[in-house]
């Protein structure tokens, strides 16, 4: 994917995640039809057909059985290509679970007596449909390992660089899905039950602005590292044992140190900022922060760099020889 294209995207995935926060649109009941899709749309079908007439109701069936097939037809054809491996047995049970699910979503009306209170709550479908996409979200995750485990370097380090840019939209969703939502949410009911802004509510709704930045600031940091870290690899793809891989490894230590850094300090400094205006907030966030893990990747990223930069020396040192 194009540099311009792949940020274009990133940028279009916030702005809508601003406009829904704003709207204030996504609900319990929304969230539960994302995880209940496509298998309560296919229901639904199925169903329409399956009521329009004899013939409709033949075909509901073939469609229902053909779809539920789906996973084991697609690794009856893989096999031809390879042979059988343990995370295979997945595929069988997703088709298992699709005739189960499907059956379900064509007869909503069954849904009490299997998930009892789960389903009054309207929470039954998208609890299913989670289910069954949990299994093919592992068969997926087992078989890039196992692309993995076999792959060289090479091929290692397209994979990584693949994985990375996925999880700057997952970062982008923490930031303008999650933190962003619950500010406006927050300064809506700051707002809405301390209208005089002489009471608190303005220096309040600062320092919820503040707060989100804080808490939004480490997750900016690790798009940054992301995209450093995609640098490095690509580098590493060309010449492991070039100049630029080695700049583009001591780069991306510096900046996990100083990532690290600011989220320390950011931290540190709002808790002080709150303790100074405490008196007047009308709302206060203590934050602790034990960056365990951001440590730990620290401390790789510097390993990293230490052994790209050792492996370059002792090429160039072996080169001399020759």
């Amino acid at each position: 994917m194009k540099r311009k294209i792949y940020w274009g995207l990133l940028m279009l995935e916030a702005a809508v995640c601003i406009v829904i926060s704003v709207l204030q649109v996504v609900r319990l009941d929304a969230l539960t039809s994302v995880l209940a899709f496509p298998y309560e749309p296919l229901g639904n079908m199925l169903w329409a057909l399956s009521v329009s007439g004899t013939f409709g109701n033949l075909i509901a069936i073939v469609l229902y059985a053909a779809i539920s097939l789906l996973p084991v037809g697609y690794l009856l054809f893989i096999r031809k290509r390879r042979g059988w491996y343990p995370e295979d047995w997945l595929l069988v049970l997703a088709s298992a679970m699709l005739f189960f699910v499907l059956y379900i979503m064509i007869n909503p009306g069954l849904l009490p007596s299997i998930l009892g209170m789960m389903a009054k709550s309207g929470m039954g479908k998208g609890f299913l449909g989670g289910v069954l996409s949990s299994i093919f979200v592992g068969y997926v995750v087992l078989r890039v390992l196992r692309y993995s485990k076999e792959a060289d370097a090479g091929k290692l380090a397209v994979y990584l660089s693949a994985l990375l840019s996925l999880l700057n939209f997952v970062f982008v969703f923490c930031i303008f899905g999650g933190l962003f939502s619950s500010l406006v949410s927050s300064l809506s009911s700051l707002l809405g039950n301390n209208a005089d802004v002489q009471s608190g509510a303005g220096l309040s709704g600062l320092f919820l602005v503040l707060q989100f930045c804080v808490n939004a600031l480490p997750y900016v940091l690790d798009i940054l590292v992301i995209t450093f870290g995609r640098h490095l690899l690509d580098a590493y793809v060309q010449d492991p044992f070039s100049e630029r891989t080695t700049i583009a490894g001591k780069r991306l230590s510096r900046l996990c140190i100083n990532a690290l850094t600011a989220t320390v300090l950011a931290t540190v400094g709002f808790n002080l900022l709150q303790l100074l205006f405490a008196s007047t907030l009308l709302v206060v966030n203590g934050k602790l922060v034990v960056p365990v893990f951001s440590l730990a990747f620290v401390l790789a990223t510097l390993l990293l760099s230490n052994l790209l930069s050792g492996t370059k020396a002792l090429k160039d040192e072996n080169d001399l020889y020759i």
